[in-house]
C-alpha cells in the first residue's frame, strides 16, 4: 500500500490545478514593488525602508551571492539578528535563486557546527558581532554584512534577468530532531506561494495593511506575517522582544504603527495579556493565534480585550505542510474556557486524512492520526531519505495515489466539519510555538559523561504550564554547575529542560519498565530531591538587590523555595518569563535590561554581578573632567535666558540661602574661601550669549569676587535681602554674589544669591559643604566635576531607551488632560497682570511634638517625612478649592550618581504630579495608593519638565494651565562650622511668586520649618496666615485619625472648610 519515491519523481500533487503554474514568491514581490515604489516596506525601531530600497539592496546582494556561485537549490544559511538587516538578506538569496536557512543567533556551536554539515555552504551570510559564533573552518567562506557593504554597494541595482523555478528550494528550516540531531525541512517556491495564496484568501488579509513579526525568523511561524507584508506591498514592522526591556516600549511601538494583523503563539499572547494594559497590544484586524494548542480560558481572555473589529483565527500546520494548513475563526459569541479549540478546516490547497494505524480512514467522531496531502507538503528532509521515507508517504486512496505527510497528532472530526486536535502519538512537544522532541534533549543529555542515564518527559510546572522535565541518574563526578554549562554549549536554551531532577532509583511499571506516566507529576516525588531545591550553598551577606530579585523571581516562577544559586531555566523559567523578567527588573530598579543580556546572568548571583556591573557603569563612569568653553545651554537655561533678555528687571527665579553666624567669623578668610569655590566651579564663573539664535555657554577665568559688607538699618534680616536683591546681566555679570549682613540689633548673616540660570538649590548644599572644607581647610580631595560632565551623561540619557520609557509615561499621563487643577482665589485679582511675580509668604515652624508624631507615624507607615507632609498638602489644596483633581510642581534634584552630585549648576529638574482623591478610600488605603503613585512618578522623573511643556504646547495648551501649584523638599545640615563660628540655616520670607500658592519644607533632621507663599493676587498675608494653621492642623488630624476610617469621614470637604474667608 505505501510506496517511497525519490524527490524527482514525485509528481506535482493534483491540488495544484488551483494555483497559476510559474508563479512563486519573487513575482508578486517584484509586481508589488513596482507599484509601491516609494511606500513604506519594512520598519524597524527608527529605520524605515521603502520598497525601492528593499529592492535595490536585496538586488545587490543577489548579484554578489553570484560571484559566490549561488544558484538553484543552493542554501545559504544566515545568522542575523531579527532585523531589516535579515530580511534584506533572505530576499536576496531568493533572487539569486538560492534559499535561505535561518540559523538563531546564540545557538550553540556544537549545534550550528552540525547544522552546516548537513547544508554542506558555500556561503554563510552574517555580520561581524556574529561572527565569533561561526565554526573556525567555515569563517573563510563568511559573508559580513556590515564589513562587506562597501563591496556589495558597488554591485547593480537591476534585478536579475531570470527566476527561480516553482520547484527551486525557498528556504529550509531546522527543527528538533528525536536522534539528537537537528533535522533540516526543505520548502519550495511553489509550497510557500501555495501557502500565501491560500491564507491571503481565506483570512481576507487585504484588509490589513500593516503587519508585524514577533518572533524568531528561525521559525516559520513568523512567515506568514513577513510574506504576506512583502509579497502583496504592505508594511512589515520588525518587533525583537529580546531587545525591549519594558512592556511600555512595546505598547508603544504597536500603538504607534497602528499594527493591523499579527500572528503569535498561545505562550507569548498569555504573557503579554499579563500586563494591565495588555489591550494594547493587539492588533486592530486580524490576530491570528498559532505554533501549538490554545487552551479555551486564554481565548475567553483574548475576546474581552481585543478590538471590536480584530477577527480572531486559530491557525495550525507543522513546519512539513509549509507554514500553516488549516484555520478556525473564533467565534466571539461562544463561551471556550471549557472548550478545545478546533484548529478549524483545511486551506482550499490542502486535504486533511484521519487514519487509523493501518491507514484506513476512521469513522466519523472516532480518533484517529491526521494526515496531510496537498500543495502545500515541504520537498521532504535534508539529506535524510529515511526520514523523508517515514513521514512523507504515498497512499493510494480511491483509485488515486497521494503523497502525504504523517503528522503524529491524533485529532477527531467534528459534526460541523472542523477538526479537533487531542494530543501526540509521539515524543513530539510545541512549546512556545518551537517544536521540541524529548528524543532530541534527552540523547544531548545522555552525551553528557556525568550522566548514568536519563529520561525526559513533558509535565505541568506550578504555573500548570506544559514544560519539559528531565530526569537524570548522575554518575559519582555530577557537578550541577559543569552540567549546566554542559547543556549551554550543547543545545539551544529552547531545548533546555524546565525543570532538572536528580533521582537514584526509577519509578518501575508491572514489566519493569520505567514508568514515564509517573514521571510527569514531579510533585509524586520528594522536593528536595529536585536539583533546584539545593540549599546548600546559600550566600552569608545578603544585599537589598539579591531580596528585590528574589521577590520578582519568587512572584514569575510561583516558587516559595528559591536560593541565590538556582538557575532560572531549571526552576521553569523559559524564554517567555525571561522577557518578563527583563520587564520587572528594569521597572523595579529604574535600569535598562532586555532579555537577551540575562541569558548569561541566569542566577540570582549571577544576576546581581551583572546589574552591579552595569549600575557601576552608569554610576561610576570615569568621566574625565571637562571644561565647559562654548556649548550650548540646556532648555531650561536657553528659557531662562530669553526671560532675562526680555525683563531685565526681574529678579526671579533665583537661588539663595541665608545662615545666621555665630561667633567670630574671618571674612577676610571667608572670601577667600568663596574665590576657590568659584574658580573650582566653572557654574559660577559662566557666562551666557545669543549666536545665530542658539544660546550658549561661555566660562570666564578673568572674575573679581568681593563679599559685599552691609549694614542694615532695620532689625529684620528678610528686610534687608528685600533691599538688597536685584537683576542679574547673565551676558557679562559675576553669577554668584555674597553678602555678610549686620542688623541693627548686631545680629549678623551670610546670604548668597544666584540666579536660578546656574544653580538650583543642592548647589547651593555643595557650595556650603564645599566652603566649610575650604576655610577649615579640609581639602576633600578627589575630581572635580563640571556641569558639562553633567551635560554629557544628561546626553547619552537623551538618546537612551530610558528617555523613551519615562517620555512615555508622562505623555501618556497628560495625553487626555484638557486643563489642570486650578486654585480659586479668595480676592478679586483684576489686577494681577501688572504685579505678576509679587508674593506674600509666611514662615512657620512644626512644633518638637508634632515632629516627633510625624516620624513615628512615617516609620509605622513604612514611609518618609517627604511623602506625609505632601500628601497632607494634596489634601490641604483639595480642601481649599472643592477639587478631587489635584496636580503640584515639585522639584527633583536630579543627581543620579557620583560624578553628578558634587556638581553645582543647574541640574534640578520637575515633575508635575497629579492624582484624583477617592475620598471613599480609608486613610490607609488612599496613603498607600499615593505612596504608589508618587514612586512610580519619581522613577520617571529624569523627563525633562520643558519636553513636557512642548507636548502640552504641542496640544493647543498654555503651560499656566499646566502648573498652579508647587511643593518643594529641601534639606540642609542643622549647623555649619568655620573656626570658631557657626552658621545655621535662616528661613527667610518670599517677596516673590508667580503661583497660586506654593509650600517650601526645610529639613535639617532636629527641625522643620515651612514657608507658605502666594501670589499677592491670590491671597493676603492674614489669609496665607490662616491656610499655614489650617496645613498644621490637618497633618494632625491625619497623622491621628483611625486609618480604617474613610477619607470622606475624617477630612471634611465642605464650602470653606478651611476658614479663610
Amino acid at each position: 500500500m505505501v510506496r517511497f519515491l525519490p524527490v524527482e519523481e514525485i509528481p506535482l500533487p493534483l491540488e495544484f490545478s488551483k494555483i497559476k503554474m510559474g508563479e512563486t514568491v519573487l513575482k508578486l514581490f517584484y509586481k508589488n514593488a513596482s507599484a509601491k515604489h516609494n511606500e513604506t516596506a519594512l520598519i524597524y525601531g527608527d529605520r524605515r525602508v521603502s520598497f525601492h530600497e528593499l529592492d535595490s539592496k536585496s538586488n545587490r546582494l543577489a548579484h554578489y551571492l553570484k560571484k559566490y556561485g549561488v544558484r538553484g537549490n543552493v542554501i545559504v544559511p544566515v545568522i542575523l539578528n531579527q532585523d531589516d538587516t535579515a530580511i534584506m538578506a533572505m530576499l536576496g538569496i531568493l533572487k539569486a535563486g538560492g534559499a535561505f536557512s535561518p540559523i538563531e543567533p546564540g545557538t550553540p556551536l556544537e549545534r550550528i557546527s552540525g547544522i552546516l554539515e548537513d547544508i554542506q555552504p558555500i556561503v554563510i551570510i552574517t555580520c561581524s558581532n556574529l561572527y565569533g559564533q561561526i565554526p573556525p573552518e567555515k569563517k573563510n567562506i563568511c559573508i559580513l554584512l556590515d564589513k562587506d557593504a562597501s563591496s556589495i554597494k558597488e554591485e547593480l541595482t537591476v534585478r536579475l534577468p531570470f527566476l527561480p523555478i516553482e520547484k527551486d528550494l525557498a528556504y529550509v528550516i531546522f527543527t528538533s530532531g528525536s536522534t539528537g540531531n537537528p533535522k533540516g525541512v526543505m520548502v519550495e517556491h511553489r509550497q510557500l506561494f501555495a501557502y500565501l495564496n491560500d491564507v491571503y484568501g481565506e483570512l481576507n488579509l487585504n484588509r490589513c495593511n500593516s503587519y508585524a513579526v514577533l518572533g524568531s525568523f528561525a521559525a516559520d511561524a513568523g512567515y506568514t506575517a513577513i510574506f504576506t507584508a512583502l509579497c502583496y506591498g504592505k508594511t512589515l514592522y520588525i518587533i525583537n522582544l529580546k531587545n525591549i526591556s519594558r512592556f511600555e516600549l512595546l505598547v508603544k511601538q504597536i500603538k504607534k504603527h497602528k499594527i493591523d494583523c499579527y500572528k503569535i503563539t498561545p505562550t507569548l499572547l498569555a504573557f503579554l495579556l499579563k500586563d494591565t494594559s495588555a489591550a494594547n497590544i493587539l492588533p486592530r484586524k486580524r490576530l491570528i493565534i498559532g505554533g501549538e494548542a490554545c487552551p479555551g480560558n486564554l481565548m475567553d481572555l483574548v475576546l474581552t480585550k481585543v478590538p471590536r473589529k480584530c477577527e480572531v483565527f486559530n491557525h495550525y500546520g507543522p513546519t512539513e505542510t509549509t507554514i500553516g494548513v488549516s484555520t478556525f475563526k473564533i467565534s466571539k459569541d461562544v463561551e471556550w474556557s471549557s472548550k478545545n479549540i478546533p484548529i478549524g478546516k483545511p486551506l482550499p490547497n490542502v486535504n486533511i486524512h484521519i487514519l487509523d494505524k493501518d491507514l484506513n480512514e476512521v469513522t466519523g467522531g472516532e480518533d484517529g492520526e491526521l494526515y496531510i496531502s496537498g500543495s502545500l507538503l515541504a520537498r521532504g528532509y535534508l539529506n535524510n531519505p529515511k526520514m523523508t521515507k517515514e513521514k512523507f508517504i504515498f497512499v493510494k486512496m480511491n483509485g488515486k495515489v497521494r503523497r502525504l505527510y504523517r503528522t503524529g497528532d491524533i485529532v477527531r472530526l467534528l459534526g460541523d466539519g472542523n477538526i479537533q486536535f487531542i494530543g501526540r502519538s509521539d515524543g513530539q512537544i510545541k512549546i512556545a510555538g518551537r517544536r521540541i522532541e524529548l528524543g532530541d534533549i534527552e540523547n544531548n543529555i545522555s552525551q553528557c559523561d556525568m550522566v548514568r542515564q536519563c529520561v525526559v518527559v513533558i509535565g505541568e510546572n506550578q504555573l500548570h504550564s506544559k514544560c519539559v522535565i528531565a530526569y537524570i541518574e548522575p554518575q559519582k563526578k555530577y557537578d550541577k554547575h559543569l552540567f549546566q554549562q554542559f547543556l549551554t554549549n550543547k543545545i539551544p536554551a529552547y531545548l533546555h529542560p524546565n525543570l532538572i531532577f536528580l533521582i537514584d532509583k526509577w519509578p518501575l511499571t508491572f514489566n519493569n519498565k520505567i514508568d514515564r506516566k509517573l514521571l510527569t507529576k514531579p510533585e509524586r516525588f520528594n522536593a528536595d530531591d529536585a536539583s533546584y531545591y539545593s540549599s546548600n550553598n546559600q550566600l552569608s551577606i545578603e544585599s537589598t538587590l539579591h531580596q528585590e530579585l528574589l521577590k520578582i523571581w519568587k512572584r514569575l516562577l510561583q516558587i516559595d523555595h528559591i536560593t541565590y544559586h538556582d538557575h532560572f531555566f531549571e526552576l521553569g523559567g523559559n524564554s517567555l518569563l525571561l522577557i518578563r523578567m527583563s520587564f520587572e527588573i528594569s521597572n523595579a530598579l529604574d535600569i535598562d535590561l532586555v532579555a537577551e543580556e540575562l541569558f548569561s546572568a541566569m542566577t540570582i548571583n549571577e544576576l546581581c554581578r551583572y546589574i552591579e556591573s552595569k549600575k557601576n557603569v552608569i554610576d561610576s563612569v570615569e568621566v574625565t573632567p571637562t571644561r565647559i568653553g562654548e556649548q550650548g545651554a540646556s532648555k531650561t537655561q536657553k528659557k531662562l535666558f530669553v526671560q532675562n533678555l526680555l525683563n531685565g528687571d526681574e529678579t526671579f527665579p533665583r537661588s539663595n540661602l541665608t545662615l545666621e553666624i555665630s561667633g567670630k567669623m574671618d571674612f577676610l578668610r571667608l572670601e577667600s574661601a568663596f574665590s576657590k569655590i568659584i574658580m573650582e566651579n566653572e557654574s559660577l564663573r559662566t557666562h551666557f550669549f545669543l549666536n545665530s539664535g542658539n544660546v550658549f555657554i561661555k566660562v570666564s577665568n578673568d572674575f573679581k569676587f568681593k563679599i559685599n559688607r552691609v549694614k542694615g538699618k532695620t532689625n529684620s534680616i528678610d528686610e534687608e535681602i528685600f533691599t538688597l536683591t536685584g537683576p542679574f546681566d547673565f551676558t557679562k555679570d559675576l553669577l554668584v554674589r555674597v553678602y555678610i549682613i549686620e542688623l541693627k540689633n548686631s545680629k549678623k548673616y551670610l546670604h548668597m544669591d544666584l540666579p536660578h540660570i546656574n544653580s538650583d538649590g543642592w548647589s547651593l548644599n555643595v557650595m556650603m559643604q564645599d566652603l566649610e572644607e575650604v576655610y577649615n581647610q579640609k581639602p576633600n580631595g578627589g575630581k572635580k566635576y563640571q556641569f558639562s560632565d553633567f551635560q554629557n551623561i544628561n546626553q547619552s540619557y537623551m538618546a537612551s531607551n530610558q528617555y523613551q520609557v519615562d517620555k512615555l509615561f508622562w505623555e501618556n499621563l497628560y495625553s487626555n488632560e484638557n486643563e489642570s487643577f486650578k486654585i480659586s482665589s479668595s480676592r478679586n485679582i483684576e489686577s494681577l497682570q501688572s504685579r505678576k511675580l509679587s508674593g506674600v509668604s509666611i514662615v512657620i515652624g512644626i512644633s518638637a511634638e508634632k515632629m516627633m508624631a510625624l516620624d513615628q507615624f512615617a516609620k509605622k507607615r513604612k514611609s518618609t517625612r517627604f511623602q506625609i507632609l505632601l500628601v497632607t498638602y494634596f489634601i490641604f489644596l483639595a480642601k481649599l478649592n472643592l477639587s478631587k483633581k489635584i496636580s503640584i510642581m515639585i522639584p527633583v534634584h536630579n543627581r543620579r550618581n557620583k560624578i553628578s552630585e558634587k556638581i553645582i549648576g543647574l541640574i534640578t529638574n520637575a515633575i508635575i504630579f497629579k492624582m484624583d482623591i477617592d475620598d471613599e478610600l480609608s486613610i490607609d488605603d488612599f496613603l498607600k495608593s499615593f505612596e504608589h503613585e508618587i514612586l512610580k512618578a519619581i522613577k520617571h522623573s529624569r523627563y525633562p519638565i520643558e519636553d513636557l511643556f512642548e507636548f502640552w504646547i504641542k496640544k493647543g495648551r498654555k503651560v499656566n494651565n499646566l502648573i498652579s501649584s508647587f511643593f518643594g523638599y529641601l534639606n540642609y545640615k542643622e549647623r555649619y562650622s568655620f573656626g570658631d563660628a557657626t552658621m545655621r540655616l535662616h528661613v527667610p520670607l518670599k517677596n516673590m511668586e508667580n503661583l497660586p500658592m506654593s509650600l517650601a519644607v526645610f529639613d535639617n533632621e532636629s527641625s522643620l520649618t515651612l514657608r507658605l507663599s502666594s501670589n499677592i493676587g491670590y491671597f493676603n498675608y492674614h489669609n496665607l496666615n490662616k491656610l499655614g494653621k489650617n496645613y498644621l492642623n490637618l497633618l494632625s488630624e491625619l497623622i491621628e485619625a483611625n486609618s480604617n476610617q474613610s477619607l470622606k469621614d475624617v477630612l471634611n470637604m465642605e464650602p470653606n472648610s478651611l476658614n479663610i474667608k
